[in-house]
């Protein structure tokens, strides 16, 4: 017999859990920094800056315009820096005392990393290689604070495998295709049962794979200026795995969601022999992440349920500025901006998040038999994270603010050409 408070209680706090990775931020719950020398300009204009085995990701299109073979690997990390600081609702009712604390800094370090390689094939066609980690997500409240029925601790990676191709179907156009394979991977999703005192966990452990596809271009206008287009389809992700509840009791769990399509326009110009700028726009549909449906079944009855995010699609902009240094340093500089996708009245604690302001700073040094060392750093800040008196499991009410709500990325990358 299926027990059906058990179930019930899972479903229930699971369904208020849903956006399982959706904290990351940049251009809504994605983030940009992947490993390659942009993340020194915020990646302002990547799409239309040509100069490392990144572009087989950023605008495969670009790789028609590289010569010779390229190869880089990142090591890198990012720091999530999360306080929250809210004032207790009036409706906190069946809430005890000691489980109604702010969270603590929720924030966590997630590694992370991406492998690039380019390889020219003739004077026309080049392919290309990527795997690195564009959704990712980690975040552990204090015990005892008031959403544990919520959330306690979630830890998400979303792994893109990315072969490539580009053409070269003038001197001064080429296309590029990518086919996109993501596997997300959910191995850490826990929250308390009850709201009392020695409540046990319910954790969840799930994933999936799917696959899509990068459509792009790259246009030469001048000898110092070109334009580049990106568009990356959705990917619809369909988790699946086992939902551990007290008791002993193990219960197939499945949640469908999806990841959203977008475009990104941009542009790199040459002022000198030493100095280019680079800007872009963007834009994501992250109306689509907007609903979720979860199942959780003991392989006879499946309970279900529906979830609307009210997620918004988001935009951005970027700007940033390249210095040849001299012959072996080139320093870099950018800010980006991503809007909103979020609702203050739906902000829950699995997705805190906001408009994102980004500052960049980094730099590549030539060293000697073609290798090319280049660091990086971004400071993220998301702008008013609040949430106005969202409702929780049990009668607890979630309202306040996120305050300070940052993060910081630092990446190490080593080229060879």
């Amino acid at each position: 017999m299926f027990e059906k408070n058990i179930a019930t209680t899972a479903l229930l706090s699971v369904i208020y859990s849903s956006a399982i990775f959706a904290n990351a931020g940049g251009g809504g719950a994605s983030i940009y920094e992947v490993g390659t020398p942009d993340m020194g300009m915020s990646y302002a204009g990547a799409p239309a800056r040509v100069g490392d085995a990144g572009t087989a990701y950023l605008n495969p299109a670009g790789m028609s315009f590289l010569e010779v073979d390229q190869f880089a690997l990142m090591v890198g990390a990012f720091v999530n820096y999360i306080n929250l600081d809210f004032q207790l609702g009036n409706s906190a009712v069946g809430v005890p005392a000691n489980a109604r604390g702010d969270g603590g800094s929720a924030g966590s370090i997630v590694p992370g990393g991406g492998l690039y390689f380019v390889k020219p094939l003739n004077n026309c066609w080049s392919v290309g290689f990527t795997v690195n980690a564009p959704y990712a997500a980690a975040l552990k409240y204090d015990e005892g604070w008031i959403g544990r029925n919520y959330l306690e601790e979630l830890f998400f990676l979303g792994i893109n495998i990315e072969p490539s191709i580009a053409f070269k179907a003038s001197e001064d156009f080429s296309i590029g295709l990518g086919l996109n394979f993501t596997y997300g991977y959910l191995p850490t999703f826990k929250m308390k049962a009850t709201p009392f005192q020695n409540s046990q966990d319910i954790e969840i452990d799930a994933s999936d794979w799917d696959w899509g596809f990068t459509l792009a271009g790259l246009y030469k206008y001048t000898q110092y200026t070109q334009f580049g287009f990106t568009y990356k389809s959705g990917i619809k992700l369909n988790l699946d795995g086992e939902l551990k509840v007290p008791r002993g009791t193990v219960l197939q769990f499945n949640q469908k969601t999806k990841l959203p399509q977008g475009i990104s326009f941009a542009v790199s110009h040459e002022l000198s022999e030493q100095l280019k700028l680079l800007g872009d726009i963007g834009w994501s549909d992250w109306s689509e992440y907007a609903f979720q449906n979860i199942g959780i079944s003991n392989g006879n009855v499946t309970r279900s349920g529906e979830v609307e995010r009210h997620w918004k699609d988001t935009w951005r902009i970027g700007g940033g500025v390249e210095y040849q240094w001299d012959s072996c340093l080139t320093l870099r500089t950018g800010l980006s901006y991503d809007s909103n996708p979020a609702n203050k009245s739906f902000t829950l604690p699995d997705a805190p998040i906001s408009s994102v302001y980004r500052l960049s700073f980094g730099f590549s040094l030539n060293l000697e038999q073609g290798y090319v060392l280049s660091g990086s750093y971004t400071y993220a800040h998301f702008n008013d994270v609040k949430a106005s008196n969202v409702m929780l499991p049990y009668g607890a009410v979630f309202d306040g603010k996120y305050d300070p709500a940052s993060m910081h990325f630092f990446g190490v990358t080593l080229e060879v050409k």
